[in-house]
C-alpha cells in the first residue's frame, strides 16, 4: 500500500475516533437532562402516551450502552431529535441556516487572507523596523480583541455615529422580502434574480459582520505569514537568491512559495475554529446562522438544539482538517513529481 494511502486511512481513523468522542459528549448531554423523553420529543411537558412510545422506541429503559448505539444509529440516519421551542425537527432548523453562516465565514475568510497576505509578506521584508513593529502589534491587538467587542464598536462607529451602515437586523434589510432561494445567498440570489434593491440591501447587511471576522482572521494570519516568510528568508536557497541581486517580486515569489504549505495549515486551524468566533457576530447582527441558532439553543436550554449544534461544529471541524492533509498530500506529491 502506498504512502499517500495510510496516510489517508490514518487521517480517516483518526477523524472517526474523533468524531466518535463528539457522538458520546452529545449522548451525555441528554442523560445528564433530568428527563431524556423531554429532550428527545421537542416539549418539556408531553402526553403520557407520547412518553411511553418514546421510551420503547429509543430504548430509553434499556443499558446506557444500548442507548448509546441506538442513538449512534439515529446521528448516522440524521435523527437529531425535536426543538421544544419550535417544536420542528432540529436537523432541518440546522439545514436551513447553514448557508447564512457558511456566505457570512467564506466572504471573511477570502477578505482576511488578502489583508494578512501582502501585510504579512510586507512586515517580513521590514524585519525590526517600525513597520513590523506596528504590524505585529496590530495583529497583537486583533488577537486579543473579543469577536462581539469587534462588532460593537464597529456598530457605534458606522451606524450610530456616521450613520452609513444598515441596523443589524438580518440578512437583508426588514422592509424587503428575501429573494428565492437558488444558492443560499441573499446577495448572489438576488443578483441571479435581478433584482437590484435587495442585491444593495443584502451586500449593504453583509459589510460589517464581515469586516469583523475578517479583521479577525487577518489578525492571526498576518503573523503567520510573517513568521513563515521570516523562515522562508533565512533559508539558503533565499540567501542564494537574494545575493544574486534578483528583485523583490522573484524573491517575494519565492519565499511565498516556500511558505504556502504553512500558511495553508494555519488557514486550515482557523477555518475550523471559525464557527464559535462566527456565532457571537451572528448574535451581534441577528445574523440567523447556525451560530445564533446553537447560542440561542443554549441559552434557552433546548438539548436537542445544543446536541445538533455540537455535532455540526465537530463535523464541519473535521472536513476542513481532511480537506487541507488531502491538499497537503496532492502538493506534495505533484512537487515530488515535478
Amino acid at each position: 500500500m502506498e504512502r499517500p494511502v495510510r496516510a489517508l486511512l490514518r487521517r480517516l481513523g483518526v477523524g472517526l475516533f474523533l468524531a466518535l468522542v463528539v457522538v458520546l459528549t452529545s449522548f451525555l448531554l441528554v442523560k445528564l437532562d433530568a428527563a431524556p423523553s423531554d429532550v428527545l420529543l421537542g416539549g418539556p411537558t408531553p402526553a403520557a402516551e407520547e412518553r411511553a412510545q418514546l421510551v420503547e422506541d429509543y430504548g430509553l429503559d434499556r443499558p446506557a450502552f444500548v442507548q448509546f448505539v441506538r442513538y449512534t444509529i439515529r446521528v448516522l440516519r440524521g435523527e437529531l431529535g425535536r426543538s421544544w421551542l419550535t417544536g420542528d425537527p432540529v436537523l432541518g432548523e440546522i439545514m436551513a441556516r447553514i448557508p447564512a453562516t457558511l456566505e457570512l465565514m467564506l466572504y471573511s475568510i477570502l477578505l482576511g487572507t488578502l489583508i494578512a497576505v501582502p501585510t504579512g509578506v510586507a512586515a517580513a521584508f521590514a524585519r525590526n523596523t517600525a513597520e513590523d513593529r506596528t504590524v505585529r502589534g496590530a495583529s497583537v491587538l486583533g488577537e486579543a480583541m473579543p469577536p462581539f467587542l469587534l462588532a460593537l464598536l464597529l456598530l457605534l462607529v458606522f451606524f450610530r455615529w456616521l450613520d452609513i451602515a444598515p441596523a443589524p437586523s438580518g440578512r437583508i434589510s426588514i422592509v424587503l422580502s428575501p429573494p428565492t432561494a437558488v444558492t443560499g445567498s441573499y446577495f448572489i440570489d438576488s443578483i441571479i434574480m435581478q433584482d437590484s434593491i435587495a442585491a444593495r440591501s443584502a451586500l449593504a447587511q453583509l459589510v460589517l459582520p464581515v469586516v469583523t471576522l475578517a479583521l479577525m482572521v487577518g489578525a492571526t494570519l498576518t503573523l503567520l505569514v510573517r513568521g513563515a516568510m521570516l523562515a522562508q528568508m533565512d533559508a539558503p536557497h533565499f540567501v542564494y537568491a537574494r545575493a544574486q541581486g534578483m528583485s523583490r517580486e522573484m524573491l517575494t515569489m519565492i519565499a511565498l512559495r516556500g511558505a504556502l504549505p504553512t500558511i495553508g495549515a494555519g488557514l486550515a486551524t482557523q477555518s475550523a475554529a471559525l464557527l464559535g468566533v462566527t456565532a457571537l457576530v451572528e448574535h451581534v447582527f441577528a445574523w440567523g446562522g447556525v451560530g445564533q441558532y446553537g447560542l440561542e439553543a443554549m441559552a434557552r436550554a433546548d438539548f436537542a438544539a445544543v446536541q445538533g449544534f455540537i455535532l455540526v461544529s465537530a463535523a464541519f471541524a473535521a472536513i476542513m482538517h481532511l480537506v487541507h492533509a488531502l491538499v497537503r498530500r496532492i502538493a506534495r506529491i505533484r512537487i515530488r513529481r515535478a
